[in-house]
């Protein structure tokens, strides 16, 4: 077949009735017909239907960047947000592959979210999607929930059911079980959250489905300075949920014992910087110290590329308490990973294999755990390799945004 005689043959609409009984669109047409490539007919090629997906969710977070950045390039997006880095999404509403929509309330907390879940309502029913998808459990969970659109997803993101959920008052409590049981689908990272999950709901909706992942092609090992300093870096921010102390001791203690040739970037800010910086001064490891302020995330694979340990004092023993995102891309910068040994890390995490983790709040055994991989550049290799083979086997971004992209289309084949 020609390729004029193919594109008129495309172009010819079939009748109403293609066979007996049948009733055939052009759509359906086409499908049926696939796509002819050097003469040969295939079926199993054919574009996927474009789906018009509304998330809500908190766009000063790059983690929403990156979802909308992914599935804005084959797909409809809208976000629908109350706080918002208007900047990092200039360029992709320029172009036409989103559609934003900032919700002006109130500053008053209890009527800004009044004002908030009435007008995502009302935005939800004008614009129609095809799926709505909400990020964060204890807020925009409870306007998509609110909306009554169907299908929608939520996503935790451990910070809601991590701290909130435990320490609600009774009604925000109720609204959290309510989004859990309402949503089509609950997205559980990992095994454990799901199980905390459940409890909330028993409808059979809430599925292990990696909501995160690693662009490996830009978190990747890169050529490191050739000297002697091996270069440590934490991004916790300095707050008490994250033991900052506990690193600064650990660190005290390492000079203590005669290890030298280190030095460790850390950030220089959060609500407990004075407290911080008054510690470090009375421990006297400021010339180990190099701070740093907000990295901006097209920097932070360089950054991380540059350094040889990642270092993480977060130890919440909750349901939800991972790794987080900052570990795993350092590890796939080829960096060895130091982290407190907690169940949420474990199901990430091997000790001596592609981490070292230590005991929880324990600055002597950071200390012992920095000390080994500083010491010893073989082990620090070793783990560091492995590392970065987990991250392309487990965690990397593309393989875990198409299982996403399937769930949505399963959510969507289940409503027609």
């Amino acid at each position: 077949m020609t390729q004029g005689t193919y594109k008129r043959f495309l172009s010819w609409r079939p009748r109403k009735t293609y066979k007996k009984g049948v009733n055939l669109s052009l759509t359906t047409f086409k499908k049926r017909l696939g796509t002819i490539r050097d003469g040969s007919l295939i079926n199993d090629r054919l574009p996927r239907k474009t789906m018009r997906i509304c998330y809500l969710a908190n766009a000063a977070e790059t983690h929403t960047l990156r979802w909308v950045e992914h599935f804005s390039k084959e797909h409809e997006v809208i976000l629908i947000t109350n706080r918002i880095v208007r900047s990092w999404y200039r360029e992709l509403v320029s172009s036409g592959s989103l559609e934003l929509h900032v919700v002006k309330a109130p500053k008053n907390p209890a009527l800004r979210f009044i004002t908030t879940l009435f007008a995502v309502r009302r935005l939800i029913r004008r614009l129609r999607p095809d799926i709505v998808h909400a990020h964060y459990v204890s807020e925009y969970g409870v306007f998509a929930a609110f909306s009554g659109f169907r299908p929608f997803m939520v996503s935790p993101w451990g910070g809601d059911i991590q701290f909130e959920c435990d320490r609600l008052f009774g009604l925000w409590r109720l609204m959290v079980r309510h989004v859990i049981r309402t949503a089509d689908l609950v997205q559980a990272p990992d095994p454990t959250i799901a199980k905390y999950l459940m409890a909330f709901s028993d409808r059979g909706n809430v599925r292990v489905l990696k909501w995160m992942g690693v662009k490996t092609d830009l978190f990747r090992p890169r050529t490191r300075s050739t000297g002697k300093t091996v270069r440590i870096i934490h991004l916790r921010r300095l707050a008490a949920e994250y033991s900052n102390d506990v690193l600064f001791r650990a660190l005290a203690m390492l000079e203590q014992r005669g290890v030298r040739g280190f030095s460790v970037t850390y950030l220089d800010f959060g609500v407990d910087r004075e407290r911080m910086r008054a510690l470090i001064r009375k421990l006297g490891i400021a010339p180990l110290l190099k701070p740093a302020d907000w990295i901006p995330y097209a920097e932070l694979p360089s950054v991380l590329a540059a350094h040889d340990i990642y270092v993480d004092t977060f130890r919440a023993e909750l349901p939800g308490a991972g790794i987080g995102m900052g570990c795993m891309e350092a590890m796939g910068c080829g960096c060895a990973a130091v982290f407190a040994d907690i169940p949420g890390a474990r199901v990430y995490l091997t000790d001596g294999k592609n981490a070292v983790l230590y005991a929880p709040g324990d600055p002597a055994s950071l200390a012992d755990a920095l000390g080994r991989l500083v010491r010893d550049a073989r082990l620090r290799k070793r783990v560091a390799r492995a590392a970065r083979a987990y991250i392309l086997a487990k965690q990397d971004w593309d393989t875990n945004m198409a299982e996403v992209e399937r769930a949505y289309e399963g959510l969507l084949a289940e409503r027609r």
